[in-house]
């Protein structure tokens, strides 16, 4: 009854995995999952190129499925002997089936441990973006503003700056300063430079190109930090790119994931 439960038990598809003890280390036993419950193999003694069952136990049906999507899916079918010494042909010796299953775990083990690494440089990667996007918003010293008016005769405009009096103005005329735009809410448009700023109130010298009738009567006003925002964008894309595996040529994320591990060495602090 015992042979014939097994017979049937591993009559379909067939996964072994190297079995740890206490310490995780493997002694030369492995488990066979079948349908319902785990055979304990060990090569033989008596025979080196077959396996003999030393037990077997019954597990959760879940605890067996996560076994077998780790675990080397044997390409063979598996044949439960009553001790008969004949080989077959066609019988793959079992020190073959063990170095496969070894293999497969050592190359589970190489591509976990990637994966691993890849969040974990990811991780900080996005940490970096987050601190640079902070850094980017300092420096652009984002305020607040009202009253419009545009001057077309000197192609300058006028505005209220939402702050009190103490406030020490961070912006000069070498600022490229951008403004909310009508059209687009959290969209912005670089307008010109400051010519001079008194009591919260702020004269700006328009650039020839830019369209002052999308400009928002209120809003906000900041240094322009479009080319640092741009390349921040692109590693944003990259970065999703990554995570999300939307790369159709491979080469290009192993390009990006070689520039990741380069940047190892500024992820010092960040954690």
């Amino acid at each position: 009854m015992a042979l014939k439960a097994l017979e049937e038990e591993y009559a379909g598809k067939c996964y072994m995995w190297p079995a740890k003890n206490k310490d995780g280390l493997f002694e030369g036993t492995y488990e066979l999952y079948g349908q319902r419950f785990i055979s304990y193999l060990k090569i033989d003694q008596r025979d080196d190129k077959r396996f003999t069952v030393i037990s077997i136990a019954f597990v959760q049906p879940d605890r067996l499925i996560t076994q077998k999507e780790i675990a080397y899916e044997i390409p063979y079918g598996v044949q439960i002997g009553g001790g008969v010494r004949i080989h077959y042909k066609a019988e793959i010796n079992a020190q073959i089936l063990s170095e496969e299953v070894l293999n497969h775990e050592a190359d589970y083990i190489s591509h976990r441990d990637e994966d691993m690494h890849q969040k974990d440089i990811t991780g900080k990667w996005k940490n970096i973006l987050e601190l640079e996007k902070k850094k980017i918003n300092q420096e652009k010293s984002i305020l607040t503003y009202h009253n419009l008016k545009i001057n077309e005769e000197d192609a300058s405009l006028e505005i209220q700056i939402n702050t009190d009096k103490a406030y020490e103005l961070n912006y000069t005329s070498d600022d490229m300063l951008q403004m909310t735009t009508k059209k687009k809410i959290h969209h912005y448009i670089d307008v010109g430079h400051m010519r001079e700023f008194s009591d919260g109130r702020m004269i700006i010298d328009m650039t020839p190109q830019v369209d002052y009738s999308n400009i928002a009567s209120s809003g906000e006003i900041s240094i322009s930090m479009r080319m640092a925002e741009i390349a921040l964008d692109r590693q944003r894309k990259a970065l999703k790119s990554i995570l999300y595996k939307e790369n159709v040529n491979p080469e290009i994320s192993d390009i990006i994931l070689r520039q990741i591990r380069r940047i190892r060495l500024s992820l010092k602090g960040i954690s």
